[in-house]
C-alpha cells in the first residue's frame, strides 16, 4: 500500500510538472517582474523570495527563473555570503534544465541560459573555482555569439556580450589564459558600441536591464576609457534623480572617487540611512575610506561598522590596515601596531589591496606619517593640502635614501593632479630611477601614470612605451590592477 501511494504521488507530481510546460513558455519583463527585480536591486532579498513564491517553476514566463538566479548572484557575489556549493550547483542545473525543456523561442532560451551562466561564472571565480567558472563563461559566450549570428536584431544578446568584449580588452597578463579558454577576444570600441546599441533599445521601453547597462557604461567610460569625469557625469545624467539605494550609492561613490570627487562620495554615502548601508556593508568601508582620505578622525567608526556587519572575508586585511593608518596619522602608535597585526590573521589575500595590507604587516615597516598623510590627501585629490604637507620636508626627504623614492612618487602624483605635467614627468622619472631593483609598486605606477600623461598629451608612441614597460614589471603590490590599466591603455591607443 505504501509503495502504491508513492507511485501515485510521483505520477501526480510528474503530471503537474509537465503540465506547467504544456502551455507555451515565454520570457516577458512584465510590471510584476520589474517590481520584483527592483526589490532585488534594493538588496531586500528575502522579500524578493516571498514575492517570487513558486513562480520560477510553475509560471510559463521564464523571466522568473532569471530573477530567482539573480537573488543567488547578489547573495553570493555582491554580499559575499558563503554558498553551499553543492546545493547551489544543483539549483543552477535545475534552472538551466527548466529553460532547456521550456517551449521558448531559441533566441530567448539562449539568452536566459547565458545570463544564468554568466552570473554563476562570476560566483564560481570569486569562490576560487576557476575551472568551472571559466567553463561557464565560455558556454555563455558561445550562446550569445550564436544569437548575434542568427538573430542580429535580438538586442538582449549585446548587453552582456558588449560588457565582456570591453572588459577582456584590458585583461591582465596573468588572466590571458582565461580569455583564451573562454574563446573571446576583447575590443573596447566594439564592446562600447554593442552596449550603447542595447541602451538605445532599452531606453525606448524603460527595459528591465536599463539601469544595469547605465552602470556598466559608466564604469566602461571611467575605468576602461580612462575618462573618470565623463563616466561620473554620464551616471549623474542618467541616474542622478533616482531615489538612492545601496547599489546605486556603491556605483555613484566609486565613480566619484575615481573622478577625484571625494566630497561627493562622502555626501552620497552619508545621505544613505545607516540601515540601508547595512544591506551592503562595503558601503561602510567606502565611507571610512573617503573620510580617511580627508584625514577625518570620524573614519574609524565606519571601518568598525564594516567589521561588525560584514560576514565575509574580503577587505578585512585592508580594513585593519586603514584603521592602523588612521591611528598613526592621529598620533596613536600603540593602536597602529594593534590594528596592523590583525592584517596577518584576519581575512584572505585575494584582492590587491588585501595583499598589500598583509605585505605591510609582514614587513613590520611602519609608514612615515608625513608621507602617509600626503598619500591619503593625494588619493582624495586634496592637492593643496597634500602639497603643504610635503613642502616642509621634501628637500630633506629627496636626499634621504629611505624616503627619496616615495617622496619623488608622491610629488609626481601631486603635480599630475595639478596638471603640471612637465614637473610630474620629472618626478615620476626620478621615482623610477630611485627604484634600483624595479620591484616597488610606486615605480611601476609611475610608469603607468607617465603613460597616461603622454596619452592625454596625444603622444601615442611614448604612451605605448610606458604602458608596455608596466607589463614587463612584476611589482610587489597591485600588479594585477596596474597591468589591467596598462592593457586598457594599449587597447585605447590601438
Amino acid at each position: 500500500m505504501f509503495r502504491l501511494s508513492k507511485v501515485i504521488s510521483f505520477s501526480i507530481s510528474f503530471l503537474c510538472f509537465n503540465a506547467s510546460y504544456s502551455q507555451q513558455s515565454f520570457c516577458k519583463f512584465t510590471p510584476e517582474i520589474k517590481a520584483i527585480y527592483n526589490t532585488i536591486l534594493q538588496l531586500d532579498l528575502e522579500q524578493a523570495k516571498i514575492e517570487l513564491g513558486n513562480k520560477p517553476i510553475k509560471d510559463p514566463n521564464k523571466a522568473y527563473l532569471l530573477l530567482e538566479n539573480s537573488i543567488d548572484f547578489y547573495k553570493y557575489f555582491i554580499l559575499e555570503e558563503t554558498p553551499d556549493l553543492e546545493a547551489s550547483k544543483k539549483q543552477k542545473e535545475l534552472r538551466l534544465r527548466n529553460i532547456e525543456i521550456a517551449a521558448l523561442p531559441i533566441e530567448w532560451s539562449r539568452f536566459l541560459k547565458a545570463e544564468l551562466l554568466l552570473q554563476w561564472a562570476m560566483i564560481h571565480v570569486k569562490q576560487g573555482d576557476f575551472l568551472i567558472g571559466f567553463q561557464n563563461f565560455r558556454e555563455a559566450v558561445s550562446l550569445l555569439e550564436a544569437n548575434v549570428e542568427q538573430y542580429p536584431d535580438f538586442k538582449y544578446s549585446y548587453k552582456s556580450l558588449g560588457i565582456l568584449h570591453a572588459l577582456l580588452a584590458g585583461i591582465p597578463e596573468s588572466f590571458k589564459w582565461a580569455a583564451q579558454l573562454i574563446g573571446l577576444k576583447g575590443h573596447l570600441v566594439t564592446g562600447k558600441e554593442e552596449l550603447q546599441g542595447f541602451i538605445m533599445f532599452a531606453e525606448t521601453n524603460q527595459d528591465l536591464f536599463l539601469e544595469e547597462a547605465y552602470g556598466a557604461m559608466s564604469f566602461l567610460i571611467s575605468y576602461l576609457e580612462n575618462k573618470p569625469e565623463q563616466g561620473y557625469n554620464y551616471w549623474i545624467k542618467k541616474m542622478g534623480l533616482k531615489e538612492p539605494n545601496p547599489l546605486y550609492a556603491f556605483v555613484q561613490s566609486r565613480l566619484a572617487i575615481r573622478a577625484n570627487y571625494n566630497d561627493a562620495a562622502i555626501n552620497i554615502l552619508q545621505s544613505l540611512p545607516i540601515e540601508e548601508r547595512n544591506k551592503l556593508p562595503y558601503l561602510h568601508f567606502l565611507l571610512g575610506l573617503v573620510k580617511l582620505q580627508k584625514l577625518d578622525v570620524n573614519a574609524e567608526p565606519s571601518f568598525k561598522f564594516y567589521l561588525q556587519q560584514y560576514k565575509g572575508q574580503s577587505h578585512l586585511k585592508e580594513c585593519y590596515q586603514k584603521l592602523a593608518w588612521s591611528s598613526l596619522i592621529h598620533g596613536n602608535r600603540a593602536l597602529y601596531h594593534l590594528y596592523i597585526s590583525k592584517c596577518l590573521t584576519q581575512g584572505i589575500q585575494v584582492s590587491d589591496e588585501d595583499k598589500q595590507a598583509y605585505l605591510e604587516a609582514s614587513r613590520k615597516q611602519k609608514p612615515d606619517s608625513i608621507l602617509l598623510r600626503a598619500r591619503l590627501l593625494c588619493d582624495g585629490a586634496y592637492v593643496g593640502k597634500a602639497w603643504e604637507t610635503l613642502l616642509k620636508v621634501k628637500d630633506d626627504y629627496y636626499k634621504n635614501p629611505v624616503f627619496q623614492l616615495e617622496c619623488a612618487y608622491r610629488l609626481g602624483r601631486i603635480f599630475q593632479l595639478k596638471k603640471e605635467y612637465a614637473q610630474a614627468l620629472i618626478h615620476f622619472e626620478d621615482a623610477v630611477h630611485f627604484d634600483l631593483e624595479e620591484r616597488t609598486y610606486m615605480s611601476c605606477n609611475a610608469l603607468l601614470q607617465m603613460g597616461l600623461i603622454k596619452e592625454a598629451l596625444n603622444q601615442k608612441n611614448e604612451a605605448r612605451t610606458y604602458f608596455k614597460s608596466v607589463l614587463d614589471r612584476k611589482p610587489d603590490q597591485y600588479q594585477r590592477s596596474m597591468q589591467q590599466k596598462a592593457k586598457s591603455g594599449l587597447s585605447r591607443l590601438n
